[in-house]
């Protein structure tokens, strides 16, 4: 079962319909998680439709993308595939977890990921690898709160 602070939010696959949403909602949520750890010229350079390409790969691909959407929009995007690194050969990676600024701390995050290792699960994946900035210490945290252990840290 999820639980958030909204009943309204559904999580369900995304679709090649969402691609434009979904990069919206990816961009603005990038932005604001990044904002003070990576340089402001490179964040402001980055447009609405930049993970549009992105997310078009990956649907042609083996990707899977679940969407957070509450009244019609998209409020959280996850994206995941089977790892290309060689020494978690058949495990998952979650490549992507974005929740919009306004949705943070809300249950949504939990609700997606939740919804999201559902998905690995059904995929027949029984492990999930992910890599968060150093900096990023909300999502270290979230992920630490959600049973995710530190493997590796590279500088």
């Amino acid at each position: 079962m999820v639980a958030v602070m909204n009943s309204d939010i559904t999580f369900r696959p995304g679709t090649t319909e969402d691609i434009p949403a979904m990069s919206r909602q990816i961009a603005a949520s990038y932005k604001a998680t990044y904002k003070g750890q990576m340089r402001d010229e490179y964040l402001h350079s980055l447009a609405e439709n930049h993970w549009e390409p992105i997310l078009q790969a990956g649907f042609a691909g083996t990707s899977h993308c679940l969407v957070a959407q509450q009244g019609g929009q998209i409020i959280g995007t996850a994206v995941f595939d089977k790892t290309a690194q060689k020494a978690y050969a058949g495990d998952a990676e979650l490549h992507a977890i974005y929740i919009s600024p306004d949705w943070l701390g809300l249950g949504v995050g939990g609700g997606l990921l939740a919804c999201t290792e559902a998905a690995m699960r059904k995929a027949s994946f029984s492990h999930c690898l992910l890599e968060v900035l150093a900096s990023n210490t909300r999502a270290i945290g979230f992920y630490l709160a959600h049973g995710y252990a530190k493997a590796h840290r590279f500088t």
